[in-house]
């Protein structure tokens, strides 16, 4: 029982270590080489910019939920039964999927503020790195 508890306590360290983003919160960027860190701010631009457009996927689907039901509701009222009936089914599926979506989103990059904080340490990390650079000349 207790060497499960090591293995899994083993393979959250191996997880964290290789993910860069956590290591780089961690410890700082003043470890990283330059080149690791220009190959990481290459990565983060890719995730802010992912995670930017699947947040403003999500937040049309939860937009098109309400939607929906009004549009079903208008259909029933106006005795259109079959169209109303898929409509006002549809609307509580939208908002189970944004409900859904947003969890993974979560899971997948935490938050908007988490990633801007990455893209933040990495580029003052940079500059510092490119100021040194110039004041040794």
């Amino acid at each position: 029982m207790e060497d499960l508890k090591i293995d899994k306590l083993l393979e959250n360290i191996e997880h964290e270590a290789s993910d860069e983003f956590t290591q780089l919160l961690s410890v700082g960027g003043k470890y990283f080489p330059t080149a690791e860190l220009l190959y990481l701010k290459g990565r983060w631009k890719e995730r802010y910019a992912t995670f930017l457009k699947l947040h403003r996927l999500l937040l049309v689907i939860a937009a098109t939920s309400p939607v929906l039901l009004l549009l079903g509701t208008a259909f029933a009222f106006l005795n259109i039964h079959y169209p109303a009936f898929v409509l006002i089914t549809l609307s509580p599926i939208a908002f189970l999927v944004f409900l859904a979506g947003s969890y993974a989103l979560k899971r997948e990059y935490n938050s908007k503020g988490h990633l801007e904080h990455i893209g933040l340490i990495i580029h003052q990390e940079i500059n510092n790195r490119i100021q040194a650079r110039q004041i040794n000349r």
